[in-house]
């Protein structure tokens, strides 16, 4: 540990003094333990010391850092992705790995890492059972004796939960019991999946329905370990495409396992699903704060009443088809006044004038799914209209959008999206966009010049761009100085910009730490070197600098410049994979690009 010296007396006048004296030495600091002594000064700025103050008097060292109070090493250790948590931290000593934890097990449940992560979680979770949850699941022929009744856990890791996906845990749980069901060796192999994948399988059978009361029993047992050790557990349930009806019967009765009036953090559905699913949420649910839908086939009568009940909705996410669904619209209508989420996906006959009041909208986004599937099946749906973005132009209404992303295969209104980031009042984030063509001809200028002139705080864009437009780059560069990744996209099969090369390299901003171009944009050899040469002048680095698909056209001499200027630092060197052919990737990182 560095010397870094304080002394615990003095008054709040002297913490912007820390402060400042903190942003200095992050910038040097060399390992780990440093970076901790930085972030545990910057919490106390955070929980309101007023006895900080840098001096030369006495030194900090790091048993003391070790004998921090669990409530600062939570916060630091909030700091720190996971992934680092357990190499850097639960190592240490016995205090941090306590506190350290408690963080990593709180969503342990909540992420999406596959079936397979949350089986080997689930034999966790079974060994942190009572007594009696393990006696009824033995009883029942459920699960190894050893694992139910010798296992020993460190930690009491279901109390650490903090949130929940009940349909991951229920798959996961199912696989368990098939793997866990004893000596019948046809129950381990009549898993979920296989009962979703066998025609044949006979529902009636003895030996099915005894299958299935052993993954309800199971499935109970393990939410009533969560529910009843974490008091303020959040919820979130994603289900997937419905099969059969059978499938969905884990909702049925959760409604007395999990408290009344629970909040529902996500709820991922299809209005496929039966209906009477959505009437055992709504009895158990009372409040929802993201709720996306798959408009497949039919009105949903138990999802329009589950809306109805809701209190509020903070995030719509709806996939858009040619089914009409007028009971759903109408739930909506009265509760997307509140969102500040919204994205609309592919075209379809729902009607985006219901969200034209949407006065607490952050985030706005229509999109279409980008995948080749979808595009080869998209001429079954309606496509979005000339005008779609019409309900969204209004002058006093959406001054609140940080977050636009527009991207269709298609033309778009270039009038109305300038009007729309005009109104934003400088707020604005993100601005993401696509389409096919340019059809505005007579405004294409108009969308650049609203960017330079409103977008100052603009952190992320992405944009089309024609041999014409792009001659506006330089100045959203200049004018748009937060900007730390850029895509650019052509409008035309070959777009030549030597000429901008170093106009660009004269007004990115240091922050900018990705700038790609698509396959349509071309450089040669000396506006590439005066670009790099510019950014290295300049003292920009590790900049992810992209032309898709330069193999195509890059010659050996602009393969040269681009490891020159990766080994000086100014090109980032492992996002620019895309420079090399295999046999160079093979020679510079000692692996193959496959």
């Amino acid at each position: 540990m560095l010397g870094y010296k304080y002394w615990a007396k003095g008054k709040m006048k002297s913490v912007n003094l820390v402060k400042k004296q903190c942003c200095v030495l992050a910038l040097n600091v060399r390992n780990f333990c440093d970076q901790l002594f930085c972030v545990t000064i910057l919490v106390f700025i955070s929980i309101g010391s007023e006895h900080l103050i840098v001096s030369h008097h006495s030194i900090l060292t790091f048993n003391m850092v070790y004998r921090l109070p669990p409530e600062v090493l939570q916060k630091i250790f909030c700091n720190i992705d996971d992934c680092d948590l357990y190499p850097c931290v639960l190592l240490v000593n016995r205090q941090w790995c306590a506190n350290a934890v408690s963080l990593i097990w709180r969503e342990t449940l909540n992420k999406p890492m596959g079936i397979p992560s949350y089986y080997k979680l689930i034999q966790i979770y079974v060994a942190c059972m009572s007594d009696g949850s393990k006696i009824l699941l033995k009883n029942a022929g459920i699960g190894p004796t050893t694992s139910l009744s010798t296992t020993v856990t460190l930690f009491n890791y279901a109390s650490f939960l903090r949130k929940i996906e009940l349909t991951s845990i229920y798959e996961a749980a199912t696989l368990w019991v098939s793997a866990n069901s004893g000596s019948n060796s046809r129950l381990k192999r009549l898993g979920r999946f296989d009962l979703d994948s066998l025609g044949n399988v006979n529902e009636n059978d003895p030996e099915i329905q005894k299958y299935e009361q052993m993954q309800e029993l199971f499935y109970r047992e393990l939410l009533k370990l969560f529910v009843s050790l974490c008091p303020n557990l959040r919820y979130s349930i994603i289900i997937r495409n419905v099969i059969w009806k059978g499938e969905l019967q884990y909702l049925h009765n959760i409604s007395d396992i999990i408290p009344t009036f629970s909040h529902l953090d996500k709820l991922g559905c299809y209005t496929s699903c039966p209906s009477d699913i959505f009437e055992y949420l709504g009895s158990t649910f009372s409040s929802l704060d993201q709720l996306d839908i798959d408009c497949r086939y039919d009105d949903n009568d138990g999802l329009a009443s589950f809306i109805d009940k809701i209190n509020s909705l903070q995030s719509l996410t709806i996939k858009r088809t040619d089914n009409r669904i007028p009971k759903i619209i109408k739930a909506l209508r009265d509760k997307v006044k509140s969102i500040s989420y919204l994205h609309i996906m592919n075209g379809g006959l729902f009607p985006l004038d219901m969200f034209a009041n949407c006065q607490n909208l952050k985030s706005l986004k229509i999109t279409e799914e980008p995948d080749r599937i979808w595009r080869d099946l998209r001429k079954e749906f309606e496509e979005f209209e000339e005008n779609f973005l019409e309900p969204f132009i209004k002058p006093s209404t959406f001054k609140q959008l940080t977050i636009i992303q527009i991207e269709i295969d298609d033309t778009i209104n270039i009038f109305q999206l300038a009007t729309i980031i005009r109104n934003t009042n400088g707020r604005l984030l993100e601005l993401l966009l696509k389409w096919i063509e340019e059809d505005d001809t007579d405004n294409e200028n108009l969308l650049y010049l609203t960017i330079i002139e409103h977008c100052p705080r603009l952190v992320k864009l992405k944009i089309p761009t024609t041999s014409e437009t792009i001659r506006h780059l330089p100045s959203i560069f200049r004018s748009c100085t937060q900007l730390e990744k850029v895509d650019v996209l052509g409008l035309e099969l070959k777009i030549e910009i030597s000429e901008l090369m170093p106009l660009f390299g004269q007004s990115i901003s240091s922050k900018l730490n990705s700038l790609h171009f698509d396959s349509s944009f071309r450089v040669t050899t000396d506006s590439l070197n005066t670009f790099l040469e510019l950014c290295c002048h300049r003292s920009i680095s590790c900049l992810d600098l992209v032309f898709q698909q330069a193999e195509d056209w890059f010659s050996s001499e602009q393969t040269n410049l681009i490891n020159h200027h990766m080994e000086l630092g100014t090109l980032n060197v492992t996002s620019n994979m895309c420079w090399f052919n295999e046999i160079e990737f093979h020679d510079i990182f000692g692996i193959w690009p496959y």
